[in-house]
């Protein structure tokens, strides 16, 4: 009896037992199709970050011909990612607030068709398209002084066909999708960055209403949270997600092109130098302005209720732990008003002792940096501006992720890399030197070498400050690569230098003949198109130019510029040259060898 009066009040307390918190369903909308720009959702979906923080997450692909904000603002959506034009929206009533600047960089680039001399079409007259969200096309377009009035604007559409097919002699495009198209369809063609001009806006951003914020606060910064926890995942193993994106959408995009397209999209988070989500508001407002001076928002705009501030309440015992702080600090005050006299004697020292540095430094003609990334605070002094053309004191960057944006585009990854890798504690003191481009005031570029050291590092290895010089080596740089030219037109081989992305840069008069071009018209030119299987796949990068030293000739299918194929002996060769690694390229045409009656077919890639 007893046994069963316990059963029956065991299954009458089971209503009262907490139920399992069911996962709370929202929608993500994004700003395109399924591709490797969302990796961090997918990452946080398939790796269960969404689930651990209590979200059931729907990623909802934008559809061709709608607005994507406009459907989260209509309640389609609870979440979505949008680039900077969520400024412009919020200035016309859009109660859009953001969460977190993913892309620190954005990817949107303007692609120019050019002709077979590989000449731009002069700017009047000239059709250009421009999907939406691209105003800061605009803003760079009219920072370079284009006539806007005498261009005919069209709608941008997705894909590269207009630009191939020669209906339009510019459009909008994302850097990580359009250079891969124009590339293997062989057209000539240039990329325009606003960031080479100075205009920096953020790219894709994590963004919601406000109406979510105040009724799902919590909702809000978990999703956040997971997110960049996807993030992170994903530009670790960026191989990964690339096979997790053809498995779930294989209609997309093939594996080759998710590869590339993840090589350039890791850069742009710039996840080494920067918090990954971080908003700065001073960035934001600086990208309001460059808004407001194209006439694109009012000049008045104010970011309050833009940005999203995680303000959890304050627990009382932190009152209390703060009233006996302040008691401490009031019996420590007496002491360091006595050390701070002290102090102040010796950092007049330090200060003379690195003005000394200084002066001979300059007087050697070089300039002279200090960098403290924790602050941050970035210090260049006159001889520094001097080198790039700008007055002492003109050339103020806030932080390295400003001063990168004066490093040459072809040079910036390179150079960001080597920057990130002095994080490393094992690096130590360790003097390190640089080779690269840097902008100069009147729009050139300049070759420079800059040397520094890691001074200190905190008690987990992070610099605390590094220092160093920066020397002029353009005329160093000039004389290596007319050395090379003049190299490569007294040998009477075929002979050709590219980068390591495929471009050529130089090819001598025998190379010149080899594929039927005519006198300069190979500088420019892809590897893709004049021998496609000297190009490799490599995990996580794009295409590049297959080179190790010492590595076999080996008989190739190439195409000259008239449209036809021949076998050829090819060797690779990698080589340094003015900071830069490139590739080396001999070939021969081996049809005598091959045989009269033996035609040589293009490859399958070239027929596709």
């Amino acid at each position: 009896m007893l046994r069963g009066g316990a059963c029956l009040l065991a299954i009458l307390a089971l209503p009262l037992l907490p139920a399992a918190h069911a996962a709370e369903a929202v929608t993500v909308q994004l700003r395109w199709q399924h591709q490797f720009s969302y990796a961090g959702y997918y990452a946080a979906q398939a790796k269960g970050y969404y689930r651990d923080a209590g979200l059931e997450v729907t990623l909802r692909e934008a559809q061709p011909g709608q607005d994507p904000l406009q459907f989260v603002l209509d309640g389609g959506a609870q979440y979505g990612v949008g680039n900077a034009a969520l400024l412009r929206r919020r200035a016309a009533g859009a109660p859009v607030v953001l969460l977190a600047s993913v892309f620190q960089h954005s990817p949107t680039v303007l692609a120019l068709r050019l002709d077979e001399a590989g000449r731009r079409r002069p700017w009047p007259g000239a059709r250009v398209a421009l999907g939406p969200d691209s105003e800061e096309l605009r803003v760079y377009l009219q920072q370079a002084q284009v006539p806007l009035a005498q261009l005919t604007i069209v709608p941008g559409r997705r894909g590269t066909d207009d630009l191939l097919a020669g209906r339009v002699d510019a459009m909008s495009s994302d850097l990580g999708a359009t250079p891969y198209a124009l590339e293997r369809a062989g057209l000539r063609y240039e990329i325009l960055q606003p960031r080479s001009a100075g205009i920096d806006f953020y790219g894709d951003n994590l963004y919601t209403t406000e109406s979510e914020l105040r009724e799902h606060p919590a909702r809000a910064r978990a999703l956040r949270d997971a997110t960049l926890k996807g993030w992170r995942y994903a530009l670790e193993h960026p191989n990964e997600l690339v096979d997790l994106i053809r498995a779930r959408y294989p209609e997309r995009k093939p594996r080759e092109e998710l590869l590339w397209e993840a090589a350039q999209v890791t850069p742009l988070l710039e996840q080494h130098l920067i918090e990954l989500g971080y908003s700065n508001p001073l960035r934001w407002q600086g990208i309001a302005e460059r808004y407001a001076g194209a006439g694109l928002l009012p000049a008045d705009f104010k970011l309050e209720g833009f940005l999203y501030h995680d303000a959890p309440a304050t627990p009382t015992w932190h009152y209390a732990l703060g009233v006996a702080l302040a008691l401490l600090a009031g019996a420590a005050l007496w002491r360091l008003l006595r050390v701070s006299r002290a102090l102040r004697g010796a950092e007049v020292r330090v200060g003379d002792a690195e003005r000394i540095a200084s002066f001979a430094l300059e007087g050697a003609g070089e300039g002279s940096w200090d960098w403290q990334p924790q602050r941050p605070a970035l210090h260049l002094s006159p001889r520094y501006c001097e080198i790039l053309g700008y007055a002492p004191g003109a050339l103020r960057p806030a932080n390295v992720e400003q001063w990168l944006q004066l490093v040459h585009p072809d040079d910036r990854a390179r150079i960001a890399a080597e920057i990130g890798a002095l994080d490393q504690p094992a690096v130590g003191r360790t003097p390190f030197t640089m080779e690269f481009r840097m902008a100069c005031q009147d729009g050139s570029w300049t070759w420079v070498l800059a040397r520094g050291m890691v001074l200190a590092r905190d008690a987990a290895g992070r610099p605390l400050r590094m220092s160093g010089t920066l020397g002029d080596i353009s005329d160093r740089s000039a004389d290596e690569l007319a050395r090379m030219a003049a190299m490569l037109g007294a040998l009477p081989g075929a002979l050709l230098v590219a980068e390591r992305a495929g471009r050529v840069r130089q090819a001598n008069e025998a190379a010149e003949a080899v594929f039927a071009a005519e006198a300069g018209t190979l500088a420019g030119a892809s590897m893709e198109v004049l021998i496609p299987d000297v190009m490799r796949d490599t995990p996580g990068r794009p295409r590049e130019l297959f080179a190790r030293p010492r590595m076999p000739g080996r008989v190739l299918t190439a195409r000259r510029l008239d449209g036809s194929y021949f076998p050829a002996m090819v060797h690779l060769a990698p080589i340094q040259l003015a900071g830069q690694g490139l590739v080396v390229v001999s070939l021969r045409d081996m049809t005598q060898r091959s045989g009269p009656r033996k035609r040589c077919r293009p490859p399958p890639s070239a027929t596709a």
